[in-house]
């Protein structure tokens, strides 16, 4: 009682223009506060369900990232974005692969346990159940990254054991970008709409190449190094020496409008030096790249009117993947081997 009086009592006391003045800064402070949290409230995916739904009310565990705000934060591609994740620990190989482990699952070659979209549209290999050239694409092209932190198969298929990861790039908007950075680090890209006055068609471009020398880590011993298990070959060995990092990445994202039919393409490309080399025998210095992945996919889509008030929506896609692979077993034995699938 004593307390409840003493606070009416200061309150009353206190100059009306001061208390007027304090709710005039609250209030701004307020509204600027819950246009933040409607626009966080508003926000929608479709990765969970395949229907659009209110992040908050979607049956299960979604992370969404925004690609500015990753860039702001010091991430510079979708891999690292997903640091930020809780549970999502992106990881490296010993030759260099990108990996994505969710809750400590994953890790093992063609584990599969991570379903990887871009623009809705699924990238995992068919050899390596991965999608490098995805993870790889830089932050300056991503609009949103969605992020199903548990089981998806049921609606996603193979691959999404542990999760689902959806890319989502940037549309409608005009802007070129540029970047420079240690380890012989460069980024070039563009995107734009192209469309006519009449707005009876579009054309939605999105591209980028980078590349990197990588840090280059000094290696001191590898497997053949004094393993006398290799026989005479321990004399062969590389070591000491530096580890090939080098890292390349090129994407074209292209999408044509015209009413209510569209024409998707989506190129990305990368490749990577071996690291470590890929049976743990260091390879040659400045032996370039080692591994290379490219992907291709082209999608059609249409809606039509079956009948009044019922509409189909149609796709049909195509998906083109190719790997390559300079394997070095041994130092001064090399194998080139080259797969590639085609799903429709």
């Amino acid at each position: 009682m004593t307390i409840t009086m003493f606070a009416t009592l200061f309150l009353s006391i206190l100059p009306a223009h001061s208390l007027a003045a304090s709710a005039e800064m609250e209030e701004g402070g307020d509204l600027e506060a819950l246009e933040s949290l409607l626009t966080v409230l508003d926000e929608q995916t479709d990765i969970a369900t395949k229907t659009r739904m209110n992040v908050d009310f979607v049956p299960g565990l979604v992370t969404v990232l925004h690609g500015q705000e990753m860039l702001e934060r010091g991430a510079l591609t979708v891999w690292e974005a997903l640091r930020f994740v809780p549970g999502i620990e992106p990881s490296i190989d010993k030759t260099g692969g990108r990996q994505v482990l969710v809750r400590g699952v994953g890790g093992g070659f063609a584990s599969g346990n991570m379903k990887i979209l871009l623009n809705g549209v699924p990238f995992n290999a068919t050899l390596a159940a991965t999608a490098d050239p995805v993870l790889n694409l830089p932050l300056e092209q991503i609009k949103q990254i969605e992020v199903i932190r548990g089981p998806g198969s049921a609606v996603h298929g193979e691959f999404a054991y542990a999760g689902v990861i959806n890319v989502m790039t940037l549309e409608d908007e005009q802007k070129g970008f540029v970047r420079g950075g240690s380890f012989d680090t460069y980024l070039v890209g563009v995107m734009g709409k192209v469309q006519p006055k009449s707005k009876s068609w579009s054309l939605n471009y999105n591209g980028s190449a980078w590349q990197t020398h990588g840090n280059r880590e000094l290696y001191a011993d590898d497997g053949l190094f004094n393993n006398p298990s290799y026989g005479g070959l321990q004399s062969q060995t590389n070591t000491p020496g530096y580890t090939n990092e080098g890292l390349q990445s090129r994407a074209m994202l292209m999408d044509f409008v015209y009413g209510d039919y569209g024409l998707s393409l989506k190129y990305v490309e990368d490749g990577h030096g071996d690291h470590y080399g890929t049976v743990h025998a260091l390879s040659e210095p400045y032996s370039g790249i080692s591994y290379r992945n490219k992907f291709l996919s082209l999608e059609g889509r249409g809606r039509l009117e079956v009948a009044k008030d019922v509409q189909l929506d149609a796709k049909l896609g195509w998906m083109h993947y190719a790997n390559a692979i300079d394997l070095a077993i041994l130092p001064y034995y090399h194998s080139m081997f080259k797969f590639s699938a085609l799903d429709i």
